[in-house]
């Protein structure tokens, strides 16, 4: 009787081999399915990190922030501390020195407060505490309107969550909208800000996973949308009049102003829930990292045609993903080994033109202007 399920087993055994390849790549069809090639790394570093310049990256995890300068061969790293009494804590660099930091104070009874503060002095240059009661969800800044957004939510559902923004340099012009959710249990954890500033896209990740858009200047909700399924980030494109975003469900692409469905990701047989994404300085393509199946997939907006796959190794998360100046390479964490930070090429067909200069803005920042004197 053995002998006889060995045989069948080993009579399957090629079926089963094929059955397996083919679930991989029938998702959506013939897709080029690469290996990360790295041009450089950053070994020992948080996957979470933006961007400063064309050759500076930021990285930041629980306890430090790093400075990395990737201009030669080798990246350089300098290391900076946190605040004292600092349990847990949100970033956004505003340049190579100040941050703003949405900080958990240990030392305080819990207390939850935004941040602007130098590293390089170990000083704060502005404090904003939040009310009694509530705790910080997500944080963005813009430099071409000098602006800080965040958003808070009550820690017993008292009160609806809020929309704050405040000017990051010179005086404090703090405003607060509140905001009205489907219930009282959803938070917006996703903020984007436009390239120019002018609008700020948010997310639910509770619920329905809602998307909408505000005018910053008017500080009003523009349209606010439900969408199925969680969100796993938004990305604005490069003139800001269209945004993209992705999670359960796939990618959906909306018209900034008034929330209209340009275009979307078509129904695939396993629909992808994406965990990050990035457009190429163009806007011809989306990079989406997919935690599931360990891998960046590269779309091509115009038509949605799977461009490429590039899979990483099993049991490692891409959290973050930001492409070259060139769209030549990206940055991506996590996706070549553990703890690491890559440069990983584009594939031969996806070649992106090389990204405007952002608009100059009507707001400045003292703070960088203080630095290059």
């Amino acid at each position: 009787m053995r002998g006889l399920v060995e045989a069948a087993l080993g009579s399957l055994a090629p079926t089963i081999v094929f059955a397996v390849v083919l679930s991989w790549g029938a998702y959506p069809g013939e897709i080029p399915v690469s290996d990360p090639r790295p041009i450089k790394s950053v070994p020992g570093q948080p996957v979470f990190f933006e961007a400063l310049g064309p050759d500076s990256l930021i990285t930041y995890s629980h306890e430090r922030v790093a400075l990395v300068d990737t201009s030669g061969d080798q990246p350089t790293i300098k290391k900076y501390a946190l605040p004292k009494g600092v349990w847990d804590f949100q970033v956004c660099f505003w340049s190579r020195s100040v941050v703003i930091v949405g900080l958990w104070e240990i030392a305080n009874a819990g207390r939850q407060a935004v941040l602007v503060y130098d590293f390089e002095k170990k000083a704060t240059l502005k404090r904003t505490d939040l009310p009694k009661g509530f705790g910080l969800c997500a944080l963005a800044a813009s430099r071409p309107r000098n602006l800080v957004a965040w958003t808070e939510f009550h820690h017993y559902q008292e009160a609806p969550p809020v929309l704050r923004v405040n000017a990051v340099d010179g005086e404090d012009r703090l405003k607060a909208l509140p905001l009205e959710l489907d219930d009282k249990y959803q938070r917006v954890d996703h903020l984007t800000f436009s390239p120019d500033g002018s609008l700020l896209a948010m997310g639910c990740n509770a619920g329905c996973g809602g998307v909408g858009v505000i005018d910053v200047r008017a500080l009003k909700v523009l349209w606010r949308k439900r969408r199925n399924g969680g969100l796993g980030s938004i990305t604005f494109g490069p003139d800001g009049s269209r945004f993209y975003a992705t999670g359960e469900g796939g990618i959906v692409c909306y018209d900034a102003k008034d929330g209209t469905v340009l275009s979307k990701l078509p129904d695939q047989p396993e629909m992808p829930a994406y965990d990050a994404s990035a457009l190429t300085p163009d806007g011809e393509f989306i990079l989406a990292g997919w935690n599931l199946y360990h891998c960046v997939d590269i779309w091509r907006v115009k038509d949605w045609k799977l461009v490429s796959r590039i899979r990483g190794a099993p049991g490692l998360n891409t959290l973050a993903l930001l492409p070259s100046p060139d769209g030549k390479a990206f940055w991506a964490g996590d996706i070549v080994r553990k703890g690491s930070l890559d440069l990983v090429a584009m594939p031969e067909d996806v070649r992106a033109a090389p990204q405007p200069p952002p608009p100059s803005g009507d707001g400045g920042s003292k703070v960088e202007k203080n630095e290059k004197r």
